[in-house]
């Protein structure tokens, strides 16, 4: 059971009822420019216990 892969995030909105908002941001070496790219995406994830904007949250 402990095999998901878990995802570390930071609540950015919680207007909507018993959802959130999370942001997850990425950096990471480009391939062939070897550069550090940094990258983000937003998801919504499902919220019972009540999360604040700033929390740092993990989703499974």
């Amino acid at each position: 059971m402990n095999n998901r892969r878990r995802i570390v995030g930071v609540v950015t909105s919680n207007k909507m009822t018993k959802t959130v908002v999370v942001e997850i941001t990425r950096k990471f070496r480009h391939p062939l420019y070897r550069k550090v790219v940094h990258t983000s995406k937003r998801v919504k994830a499902h919220d019972e216990i009540g999360c604040q904007i700033g929390d740092e949250v993990q989703i499974v």
